[in-house]
């Protein structure tokens, strides 16, 4: 007979603010990557990744929300080509289920533990964002890691070249 110990405790493999920066990289996939067909659902606490093999043999789609994990493979039992990515085969699979599945869930945000701050930066150097930059974009990280320094070099190139430009427009004025 095999000995029954019931754990008193998980034990955590990553920490809560890892699992959080990982769930946001995952959402972007869905917002802004090969999963934003599943758009269509209209919920924004959607994350997942598509996945094919070479040749395209195998694509699947997994994909949760904070009450739900899903997983779709689509694939032939004989090696032979989907010709087609995940994106168009087990993606479409999966947004069928979680249309009817969703249903029976409140919607919800994945929570945000301590220890995250969200900046402003840089998206060609990840440094900061000067206050006149147009093109920041803001990036979640943990407290310790978060970019200290903003990035002059990207301020000062965009300021001489917008610097340049006027004095070049100006001379054709004159």
């Amino acid at each position: 007979m095999l000995p029954t110990k019931t754990p008193t405790q998980k034990q955590r493999c990553i920490t809560s603010q890892n699992a959080y920066l990982i769930t946001q990289a995952l959402r972007d996939v869905i917002q802004k990557g090969t999963g934003r067909l599943a758009r269509i659902l209209k919920c924004k606490n959607l994350a997942g990744k598509t996945g094919t093999t070479n040749q395209q043999l195998d694509g699947w789609f997994a994909g949760f929300s904070p009450d739900l994990v899903a997983v779709t493979w689509m694939g032939y039992d004989q090696s032979r080509s989907l010709e087609a990515f995940a994106s168009r085969t087990a993606l479409p699979i999966w947004i069928q289920f979680m249309r009817q599945a969703l249903q029976q869930y409140p919607v919800r945000t994945f929570p945000r533990p301590p220890g995250l701050v969200t900046v402003r930066i840089d998206p060609e150097t990840g440094k900061l964002a000067s206050p006149q930059q147009n093109n920041a974009i803001f990036e979640t990280f943990r407290n310790q890691y978060a970019p200290k320094t903003q990035n002059t070099y990207t301020t000062q190139k965009k300021m001489q070249s917008t610097t340049q430009h006027d004095v070049e427009w100006s001379e054709h004025l004159f």
